[in-house]
């Protein structure tokens, strides 16, 4: 059939429809297939008659309307509040992105994820016997000490988050993860200590008091710390250790009592230690006052017997001058006053029978005093003060009898003078 024939028509007319839809799309067609599909879905009719009628121009601004609730809806939902203390880490689509402070912020929702992290809390974990409930759990908190001992423990890590985006993202399980690592660092710093040392020391801790803050005078403590944040800065955990406390350090139950018994033991011992270390500081003090004064009455006594050697050495140079100069009378007189103070310390009375005509002043009573004093002077302790006593009673007694010879004549004290050198020329013939 030749091509214009009139059977080909319909082809003709069918391949001018193809051109045309070979074409750009017609915007208003498209605008129509989506408006019908509209009404369609909220039962309207879906052909399309190129006009519009009432009922849908008013389903088409009611879908107007969806749309922006709808997306006024997706942008609320998209605002979050960070609060006080708290840092977020934006991930878009599972990457990083920043991380924002406290505050309002917007993030676009299934697009953005943030995830809140709390940088001002200080976080706290346990590990040991006391954070296990079960049996076999409290068998694996066992640790082998040095002396392949068995002892359990506790420990208790305070830690605070230092880096939000490392803490979020480069560790899973954070908080489990950080009780494995401090297990493990526990278990190796505990295998090389014994046992005994491990017990006397925190049984020294509980009497001092001193168990809450470990990490100024604890050697295994501050070494755990350090081992576990150097585990922790290797795999850029971005935790932070603050504390590290060991309590709770026992033995195993079949030798608790034993154990108990032995620290008590130790207690009793420092306990009397304390004693003799309170009786010793109250007792040193009185020996050192009493060896104080021991000292003290030994320079008195020295620098006494210095002033008195000085004060004879004086007299002595005094005498010689004298002796010098007038040699007879001084010996006559240092012979006088030897055999006064000799003479002294007797309580008899030497008087001459040959010659009656003296009249010799007798006082009885000082006489008797004088013997008395003489007496304690040879059985007393004060020696010294009676000695001074006799010197003042022979020097009154000399003074009451030159009184009364004053009063005789001239030739009663010849007498006497004579009767004093016959008793002394009689005392050398006795010698």
């Amino acid at each position: 059939m030749a091509w214009n024939e009139p059977g080909n028509s319909g082809d003709n007319d069918n391949r001018q429809q193809g051109n045309k839809s070979d074409g750009p799309p017609d915007l208003e067609e498209i605008i129509a297939k989506l408006k019908n599909s509209i009404m369609s879905l909220f039962g309207g009719s879906g052909s399309y008659s190129g006009k519009t009628n009432s009922s849908g121009s008013g389903l088409g601004i009611f879908a107007v309307v969806f749309l922006v609730v709808a997306v006024a809806y997706y942008i609320v939902s998209g605002i979050y509040v960070i609060e006080e203390g708290v840092k977020g880490v934006v991930l878009r689509f599972g990457r990083f992105q920043q991380v924002f402070d406290s505050g309002l912020h917007w993030a676009p929702k299934y697009i953005d994820t943030v995830i809140k992290v709390d940088t001002s809390k200080r976080n706290k974990i346990t590990i040991g016997a006391s954070g296990s409930s079960s049996k076999q759990k409290k068998e694996d908190a066992m640790m082998l000490t040095q002396d392949e001992n068995l002892i359990n423990g506790d420990l208790g890590v305070q830690y605070v988050i230092k880096n939000p985006r490392d803490y979020a993202l480069n560790i899973l399980n954070q908080e489990e993860n950080l009780k494995q690592v401090t297990e493990s660092v526990l278990r190796e710093v505990i295998s090389s200590y014994r046992m005994d040392d491990i017990l006397k020391q925190d049984a020294e801790e509980v009497e001092t008091e001193e168990k809450k803050d470990k990490d100024k005078n604890d050697i295994k403590v501050s070494e755990i710390k350090t081992k576990i944040q150097e585990i922790l800065d290797k795999y850029e955990a971005g935790i932070e250790i603050k504390q590290v406390t060991l309590d709770r350090v026992l033995p195993p139950e079949e030798v608790r009592e034993a154990f108990e018994k032995a620290t008590k033991a130790r207690e009793v011992k420092q306990w009397i230690i304390n004693k003799a270390n309170a009786y010793r500081e109250k007792l040193i003090p009185v020996a050192e006052g009493e060896a104080a004064r021991i000292i003290a009455d030994a320079e008195g006594y020295r620098s006494e017997v210095i002033f008195a050697a000085e004060g004879d050495a004086a007299r002595f140079t005094l005498l010689m001058k004298q002796y010098r100069k007038n040699t007879k009378i001084t010996k006559e007189r240092l012979y006088l006053d030897a055999m006064t103070e000799i003479l002294s310390k007797n309580g008899k009375v030497l008087l001459d029978s040959k010659r009656d005509n003296n009249v010799m002043y007798l006082p009885i009573d000082k006489l008797m005093n004088k013997k008395n004093n003489n007496i304690n002077y040879r059985d007393g302790d004060n020696g010294e003060i009676a000695k001074k006593t006799s010197a003042a009673l022979i020097s009154e007694n000399s003074g009451n009898a030159e009184s009364t010879n004053s009063k005789n004549t001239d030739a009663n004290n010849k007498n006497d003078l004579g009767l004093r050198d016959r008793n002394i020329q009689r005392e050398r013939k006795e010698r």
